[in-house]
């Protein structure tokens, strides 16, 4: 535990990093608790969670790294490699706007 909390890029801090990001964006009426999302499985077999017009988040679960929609990454779960692509095993949180 103590070299998860020492380290900025372990499952630790991410999951830190997240709940504090998911606060913030209740807070800020980006997405409610109850409000649900749509899924899809779109191109380049990228998953899609629809929240809100504001946020969704993607998960890339083919091989190849997929063009993510436009917009502003809050959190991945790995760094991205490029911006604007998500890299395959990986998800993102992102804004519009």
């Amino acid at each position: 535990m103590d070299l998860q909390q020492q380290d900025p890029e372990s499952s630790l801090a991410l999951v830190t990093k997240a709940v504090d990001m998911r606060w913030l964006l209740w807070k800020n009426e980006v997405f409610c608790p109850n409000d649900g999302g749509t899924w899809r499985v779109e191109a380049g077999s990228l998953l899609t969670c629809e929240r809100s017009d504001d946020f969704f988040v993607a998960v890339a679960m083919g091989t190849e790294p997929v063009k993510l929609h436009a917009g502003t990454v809050l959190l991945s779960a790995v760094p991205l490699a490029e911006d604007g692509w998500l890299q395959p095993n990986n998800a993102a949180w992102v804004l519009r706007g």
